[in-house]
């Protein structure tokens, strides 16, 4: 998941390995779903070019962006670990994205099987940190600050053109107009 790489609490690395070596390549376009709210998820996927949102319909219907994964980022409605669940959200191509990809039963024997003891509730717990830890940035940091956490994550970001302003902006939780605004402040200092 996007923010597991920059809250480090986690080694992910054999899994997203596993998922490298063993996936099959898969190409988005821009705005295709990966997975989508309310219908069942049955793979899992790890970014090697472009970026994906994880998004969810609010009570409006309006989607808001919950999340981010960029290049060796694992994306999936992994949250559930098994192909009868439903996704809680859409993992939507910000632009051209590829990924590799394995079946998520695939994943779960391969943990099961081939990981140390354990290494189920470590992940959960890893997910979960991670969604906690954006909640907290959303109640008490800028967005200014979380953009710069984003930045860290990815620093190319601050220089693309590929991926769409208002997805950033959707994640920073502002206005496109807002974080137009900001980038140039930012850019000046």
């Amino acid at each position: 998941m996007a923010d597991l790489k920059l809250y480090d609490i986690f080694d992910i690395n054999p899994l997203r390995d596993y998922i490298l070596s063993r996936g099959k390549p898969v190409v988005l376009k821009r705005n295709s779903n990966f997975c989508e709210f309310g219908k069942p998820a049955n793979d899992i996927g790890v970014v090697t070019s472009g970026a994906v949102a994880f998004n969810c319909p609010d009570s409006k219907g309006d989607m808001q962006t919950l999340s981010l994964a960029f290049k060796g980022e694992i994306a999936g409605a992994y949250v559930s670990l098994y192909p009868s669940r439903c996704s809680a959200f859409d993992v939507t191509a910000l632009c051209t994205t590829e990924l590799s990809v394995l079946p998520i039963k695939d994943m779960v024997r391969y943990m099961d099987e081939e990981l140390p003891a354990g290494f189920h509730v470590e992940f959960a717990k890893a997910v979960a940190y991670g969604f906690l830890m954006r909640a907290t940035a959303y109640r008490c940091q800028s967005p200014e600050e979380r953009y710069r956490e984003l930045l860290q994550r990815n620093p190319e970001l601050a220089s693309t053109t590929d991926i769409p302003m208002r997805a950033i902006a959707a994640y920073l939780g502002i206005t496109r107009e807002t974080f137009a605004r900001m980038r140039t402040r930012m850019k000046e200092k």
